[in-house]
């Protein structure tokens, strides 16, 4: 596992969901145009956890306390929640 597959990992669920190409910069929330609303948020969280855990046989949880508690939300673009992915799954090892 590493970031740059993770990265493709969230890049392919957000681009089904988007219905176009996304990349490491592209914005998952806020009030930009064609972020997610709350059902691709939704979406978003359900494909990433099902996906890590088919190719790394990891179970991650994106939302919680500790996803809330951060300054900045991992939610904001693809590269920041996939840091926050590999940081959840290197704690699963």
């Amino acid at each position: 596992m590493n970031r740059e597959a993770i990265v493709a990992l969230i890049c392919e669920v957000v681009g089904g969901i988007l219905d176009r190409e996304v990349d490491e910069g592209t914005v998952l929330s806020g009030r930009e145009l064609h972020t997610l609303d709350s059902l691709g948020i939704a979406q978003l969280i359900a494909g990433v956890e099902e996906a890590v855990y088919e190719q790394y046989n990891k179970s991650i949880t994106l939302i919680g306390e500790r996803l809330y508690s951060r300054k900045h939300s991992p939610l904001s673009t693809v590269g920041t929640l996939a840091d926050y992915v590999v940081e959840l799954i290197e704690e699963a090892k």
